[in-house]
């Protein structure tokens, strides 16, 4: 397991705060994110296997850790949406 420490300005501390607790959101946005990850890997692992005739594990989280799939760090990212008015 990670630990990662981030750092809000005051204003994103108090408008995080306001919804609910910030840990929650930072906590939720990282978990979410990735869960979309595993289902986007999944898929291509499944895509390659099929491409390759290897096998690929049943179960996703056996996939996802014994996959060999170059990191997608290393292709280019989009950037961030922008936010109207920020």
């Amino acid at each position: 397991m990670a630990t990662y420490t981030i750092e809000l300005t005051d204003e994103e501390y108090t408008i995080l705060s306001y919804y609910h607790d910030p840990e929650h959101w930072v906590s939720g946005l990282f978990v979410h994110r990735a869960n979309v990850a595993v289902e986007e890997m999944f898929k291509e692992e499944i895509q390659d296997a099929l491409k390759t005739g290897k096998t690929v594990p049943a179960d996703r989280d056996a996939a996802i850790l014994a996959s060999v799939l170059p990191a997608l760090k290393d292709k280019e990212i989009p950037a961030p949406p922008t936010i109207p008015g920020v």
